[in-house]
């Protein structure tokens, strides 16, 4: 990440941060390296100081992940992307009940209507039984989202 002009650090906290002396610093930049930017840095600074340096850039590497990942989130939370677990929790409960619910009544109301009848009819009425819990299920508004 680079900075601007008026927040960059000077070139003596450079070289502490990263264990290099001015020279190093001086070398780097005429390589073309940008002094002010820190993936950079932290990148030829890792080829310098072998293992420690690497780790280095992995810890930033995840920070900066995490930190643009907790970024997105905020984001999405507040442009109303995201919903509560509670609430997933609650919805999918009441999905469970509702359907519970509708498939419970097909015991009392089927057998009597299927008393007598043949077995083409009764398809027709179990089609016609089923049908209606989809029906009441999908409609948002219907009976048993009720609370």
């Amino acid at each position: 990440m680079t900075t601007s002009q008026k927040s960059q650090p000077s070139r003596a906290s450079i070289c502490r941060a990263y264990k290099i002396t001015a020279a190093t610093l001086a070398a780097w930049e005429q390589e073309g390296i940008d002094i002010y930017s820190d993936h950079a840095l932290t990148e030829r600074a890792a080829r310098k100081h072998g293992t420690a340096g690497s780790e280095m850039y992995q810890a930033r590497l995840a920070k900066l992940k995490a930190e643009a990942l907790s970024a997105q989130l905020k984001a999405d939370e507040l442009a109303g992307k995201l919903i509560s677990l509670e609430d997933c929790e609650h919805a999918f409960t009441k999905i469970g009940n509702v359907t519970k619910s509708l498939l419970q009544r097909l015991r009392a109301d089927l057998p009597p209507a299927l008393e007598g009848q043949t077995p083409s009819r009764m398809a027709e009425l179990i089609g016609q039984a089923v049908e209606a819990i989809l029906a009441q299920m999908s409609d948002p508004e219907g009976t048993p989202w009720k609370d």
